[in-house]
């Protein structure tokens, strides 16, 4: 397997990451990301299949080996180079209301990764509002390093990996006897070319499913963090420390699934700051 060579691809801050990917973004990923910000659907019918190119062409010759079968075994879309990943358990079963979206945005080959430039799968418009949820979360972990960060500097730097695929259902319904095997690939393949400092897994399954692919000595326990949100509701949130990676990263959880639509009006500020939190501590692991 190839392995990154470039060194600050895989930096321990995550804008030196960014600076080292700049010379990779393709012409006009500016003005694409700018035109999904404004209207996925009037972009989704402005570009054709065959005139969207296809992220992995866009990466260098070393890194396209690394990373080619990686959609052959999770459904994922994001950075090559990720300084965070979320883990969920399913693609979700959130189509939009129009299938020109769904077909340029959902197809596998679209969920090759990104280097240098945010992934458009994650302006897809779903109905629960998974997609923006990820995105609101990856922005309050990045400025949690990084006070200015962007938007888009931050899902530059970002993955989202899920450990099953063409199962689309509730995150808490979703099967997970298949995806011991799809945890134990993302530890052998995933990591060590993304070298991630911090993975947040989206439920307490998927938390489980990844420390269970684990060794027991590479895993260092932390204490547990109480995140209060809304209505005095505490949740308990577990993490580890993982080690024999490269280099160290955090595994931890959250208190709630992106697509929880019962929460989306809440006080979520809770929640930012874990986020925020969570990747200082990720930053700062020795």
């Amino acid at each position: 397997m190839t392995s990154i060579v470039d060194a600050d691809l895989t930096a321990p801050e995550p804008w030196q990451r960014l600076e080292a990917t700049r010379r990779y973004a393709p012409a006009g990923a500016q003005a694409t990301i700018a035109a999904l910000k404004q209207d996925v659907v009037r972009w989704a019918h402005t570009f054709s299949e065959n005139q969207v190119a296809d992220p992995i062409s866009g990466l260098p010759d070393w890194l396209q080996p690394a990373v080619k079968d990686w959609g052959l075994h999770l459904s994922l879309y994001g950075a090559a180079n990720a300084w965070l990943i979320f883990v969920g358990p399913s693609p979700g079963g959130s189509p939009t209301s129009d299938p020109d979206v769904d077909r340029l945005l959902g197809s596998s080959h679209r969920r090759n990764p990104t280097l240098g430039w945010p992934h458009p799968s994650f302006w897809y418009p779903d109905r629960p509002g998974f997609g923006a949820t990820i995105r609101r979360w990856a922005t309050s972990a990045m400025t949690g390093v990084a006070p200015q960060a962007t938007e888009g500097e931050s899902l530059t730097c970002t993955l989202m990996v899920n450990l099953t695929q063409d199962q689309f259902a509730n995150a808490s319904d979703v099967n997970l006897d298949n995806s011991s095997t799809a945890a134990a690939y993302f530890w052998a393949s995933v990591v060590p070319v993304a070298r991630p400092r911090l993975v947040i897994a989206l439920t307490r399954p998927i938390y489980r499913q990844l420390s269970a692919a684990l060794h027991a000595e590479q895993i260092r326990n932390l204490p547990s963090v109480d995140v209060v949100m809304a209505k005095r509701w505490v949740q308990l949130q577990s993490s580890v420390t993982v080690l024999g990676t490269r280099c160290p990263l955090l595994l931890t959880t959250v208190p709630m699934h992106p697509s929880r639509r019962s929460f989306l009006g809440s006080d979520l500020g809770p929640l930012y700051r874990y986020l925020g939190e969570t990747a200082r501590k990720a930053r700062d692991l020795t």
